[in-house]
């Protein structure tokens, strides 16, 4: 029998990061798939668009993106959320759901005074 790495990471998942991201557009509500569950494919879609010029990035391949994160809801997100809202989306989504886990790989800062 082959190992269910599926089953073996759902397990060692709390069941916090497991949550959706759940989101209001004014009375519609939706629930998007925590990231640590998505396609590695769609996670590095958005990495390598975190690395690209805003005025690169192609709206339809983000649309692409999302399509296959949420999933059967995606027409009805897509038909109420406006394309402005995303990079919020986005932006929020990654806050919530990584920033916090994510250490902090910033520089020491640099020294006020020189030592003696």
């Amino acid at each position: 029998m082959a190992f269910d790495l599926q089953a073996a990471t759902l397990a060692a998942q709390s069941e916090a990061e497991r949550a959706p991201f759940e989101v209001d557009w004014g009375d519609d509500h939706f629930a998007i798939p925590n990231l640590s569950t998505w396609p590695l494919a769609v996670q590095a879609g958005f990495v390598k668009m975190a690395d690209t010029e805003t005025d690169q990035i192609d709206p339809a391949e983000v649309l692409a993106l999302l399509r296959d994160v949420i999933g059967a809801d995606y027409d009805r997100f897509a038909a109420t959320v406006p394309m402005s809202a995303i990079p919020v989306l986005v932006e929020a989504m990654v806050k919530a759901q990584v920033g916090a886990a994510m250490p902090d790989f910033s520089l020491p800062p640099e020294p006020v005074s020189t030592p003696t």
